[in-house]
């Protein structure tokens, strides 16, 4: 029986490496921009918008696209997610299934979720999942691979004292006593407070700023440049970062395979992108 000090210790370790999976120190090239957000600026960017849609090319500002995503965001209740539980279970081979429940959906998800072994060995956590999915999207066998050496190796570098060696099991209510402790702390909620742009370079870059810090996170951002082929659209991030956390090399590789796969499944109206001197131009080809 693992005793519940242990237990604090090991989520926290696993949150830790988590959050550390694939990331390392670094400055993120699109973060601390000074953008103005105003309900103006949200009006004018939706009204270049209707008038694109009817020339065929719309021109926005990064003060016109960053004020309207965070209006819509707002309004659609995109802006918030909070946590309303965690539940957990023990399956017959030994393995936690783990579900973190939303309170209410976003962009259609309502639950994140995985399934795998926490394994000790002379105080050293080892994990490996079998499975992860948000709502009713699953991660595929070579993302899931990617974030398995990324947790073990951020873990390798930590010692849980007192820990026996073998599989450990997560119960419902230990399950509970953790999504307890979780709202306590303030580590149940997160809302953005505003999503900035950047447009340069033909580089295209998205911070969403949180209104408070989460486990000292206060913005999560992603750059990278969008392409359009005969109306087959490819992304290239170069850069994803929470807080001061950078996502290293292999595991933007695979998000960006990963995410191109599922472009490849759309056609799309042909169109140009230009990303440049703080303006984001579309135009839709004839």
């Amino acid at each position: 029986m693992i005793a519940r000090k242990n237990l604090f210790v090991i989520v926290a370790a696993l949150f830790f490496a988590v959050g550390l999976a694939g990331c390392m120190p670094g400055t993120p090239m699109a973060a601390g921009a000074d953008v103005e957000i105003s309900m103006d600026e949200a009006m004018d960017g939706q009204n270049a918008v209707l008038a694109g849609a009817l020339t065929g090319a719309v021109s926005l500002t990064e003060s016109q696209a960053s004020s309207l995503i965070t209006e819509l965001a707002k309004q659609n209740g995109l802006n918030k997610v909070e946590i309303s539980g965690i539940s957990a279970d023990v399956m017959d081979d030994g393995k936690n299934s783990i579900v973190i429940e939303l309170a209410s959906p976003i962009a259609g998800i309502d639950a994140l979720g995985v399934t795998g072994s926490v394994t000790s060995d002379g105080g050293v956590l080892t994990v490996d999942l079998d499975e992860a999915f948000a709502g009713g999207w699953a991660v595929d066998g070579a993302t899931l691979d990617a974030i398995n050496a990324q947790i073990n190796a951020s873990l390798g570098g930590m010692m849980v004292a007192g820990l026996p060696d073998g599989p450990i099991a997560l119960t419902s209510d230990q399950a509970a006593q953790i999504s307890s402790i979780m709202g306590m702390m303030g580590l149940n909620s997160a809302e953005v407070s505003a999503v900035k742009t950047q447009f340069d370079g033909g580089h295209i870059s998205i911070v969403a700023e949180l209104a408070n810090a989460v486990a000292g996170v206060d913005s999560l951002g992603v750059t990278g440049s969008v392409s359009m082929d005969d109306g087959m659209a490819a992304v290239n991030l170069s850069e994803a970062f929470a807080g001061n956390l950078l996502a290293d090399g292999g595991i933007l590789s695979t998000i960006n395979d990963q995410v191109n796969a599922s472009l490849a499944a759309y056609r799309f109206v042909p169109a140009s992108i230009d990303a440049d001197g703080g303006s984001l131009s579309v135009g839709i080809s004839q």
